[in-house]
């Protein structure tokens, strides 16, 4: 009887610490994610300081960028409005970036919502800009744009 009531409070041992590891394991797991999240917007927020500090530096791209709102492309010179379209497209990646994040779980709700909002403020136009930057971008976030933006 000794040895099966040792063998009850070893099984019963041995359970308490398997759950104790998952407790553990749980709480690791919560608190990568939230790291994971927090590099990865971070990283996105990064990326567009770097394309508007590019904007901030260049006084003929700050013009065009300002211009960029008024959407009257017809006196653009040719160069002109490619460097804006370059310009458009790479800022349009990053929030594409931070769509697939959000998508993956690598960016939370919260955060997403912060790009989200500045993507349907900025909400494309069926423009001859847009027509040029959408391409650059994924199917699944021009869809998203298209139907999550409405005006």
């Amino acid at each position: 009887m000794k040895l099966e009531k040792w063998a009850l409070i070893a099984e019963i041992a041995a359970g308490v610490g398997v759950l104790i590891t998952l407790i553990f394991l749980v709480i690791g797991i919560r608190d990568n994610t939230n790291v994971t999240r927090a590099a990865s917007y971070e990283d996105l927020m990064s990326d567009l300081n770097q394309v508007f500090l590019t904007v901030v530096d260049d006084p003929e791209l700050s013009q065009l960028w300002a211009r960029r709102g008024e959407r009257n492309f017809e006196s653009l010179s040719n160069g002109e409005f490619e460097r804006l379209a370059l310009l458009n497209r790479a800022t349009w990646r990053i929030y594409d970036a931070a769509y697939y994040s959000f998508r993956n779980g690598s960016l939370g709700l919260a955060q997403w919502q912060r790009f989200a909002e500045v993507v349907c403020g900025q909400r494309p136009m069926e423009d001859e800009l847009w027509s040029r930057t959408s391409f650059a971008v994924s199917a699944e976030f021009v869809a998203y744009v298209d139907t999550s933006c409405q005006e």
